[in-house]
């Protein structure tokens, strides 16, 4: 296996960082879309507990991108600080390790994250546009965690 850290490191990115940062942001506009004393509010208890649960996925989705980036570059750098754009740096060199490019890839998440953000609360449907983005995220992480794992022994098994 090629280095079981960055494959550790990945795993955690996939399953921990992409719901924790993605799913904390769309948290975070739901409670506030429906805060007490807006046109359809939640109950105060709710929104505090809400908000709070959303404020905790967020910065562990954030330590658990800023070591994924560590992992992908082998070393600290001062984006890997940074909450939100470690996720970004993630993907890019996610990206980069898988041969592809990350630009359009990038600007299509703070896009739709971003129209997300402002219009979820006049257009409900937009509800789906965080669970595209960590789909996507996750399908490239889980494409490099397979690639830098290598073909199992059933594969090989198999072969002719």
């Amino acid at each position: 296996m090629a280095n079981l850290d960055l494959v550790r490191a990945l795993g955690r990115v996939w399953s921990v960082g992409v719901v924790g940062v993605i799913g904390g942001l769309a948290l975070v506009v739901s409670v506030l879309a429906h805060w007490p004393g807006t046109a359809h509010p939640t109950p105060e208890w709710f929104a505090l507990i809400a908000s709070s649960t959303a404020v905790a996925m967020l910065a562990l989705g954030s330590v658990v991108c800023a070591f994924g980036v560590r992992e992908l570059r082998g070393r600290w750098s001062i984006d890997a600080f940074v909450p939100g754009i470690n996720f970004l740096v993630v993907s890019t060199l996610v990206a980069q390790r898988l041969g592809r490019s990350s630009y359009v890839r990038n600007l299509a998440t703070v896009i739709v994250l971003t129209s997300f953000a402002t219009s979820f609360h006049v257009d409900v449907w937009l509800g789906f546009a965080p669970m595209l983005v960590a789909f996507g995220h996750s399908l490239w992480m889980r494409t490099l965690v397979d690639q830098l794992k290598g073909p199992s022994t059933i594969d090989q098994a198999r072969a002719p």
